[in-house]
């Protein structure tokens, strides 16, 4: 995703493949299927000119809003001018009163 004048990388990953299979079933609605993605349309159009944050917080809440059982990692490198170059991994949730807050770990 790009941001400005940044570049981010992120990850998806699969925590629950029978949780995510449940977007077969959304979409199944038709009706139910347009208005929530009218809805995350809106939502990121919205935040158009906004912060990664604003995008973060947004993706996380529609995949915690229908339970799809994904975790969004924000992806890193150091290192990146040697051979020895490090990857690394943040995985981003939402806290009690929704705000994006880091979880460092390994995917």
């Amino acid at each position: 995703m790009y941001f400005g004048s940044e570049t981010k990388t992120y990850a998806i990953k699969i925590k629950n493949i029978n949780q995510l299979q449940s977007l077969q079933n959304l979409n199944s609605n038709r009706s139910r299927w347009r208005r929530n993605s009218q809805r995350l349309i809106e939502k990121y159009n919205a935040d158009a000119d906004g912060s990664a944050e604003q995008y973060q917080k947004t993706f996380l809440e529609f995949v915690n809003a229908n339970n799809l059982g994904v975790s969004l990692f924000e992806m890193g490198q150091e290192n990146t001018a040697t051979s020895g170059v490090n990857e690394n991994s943040t995985e981003l949730v939402l806290n009690d009163v929704d705000d994006v807050i880091p979880n460092p770990c390994n995917l």
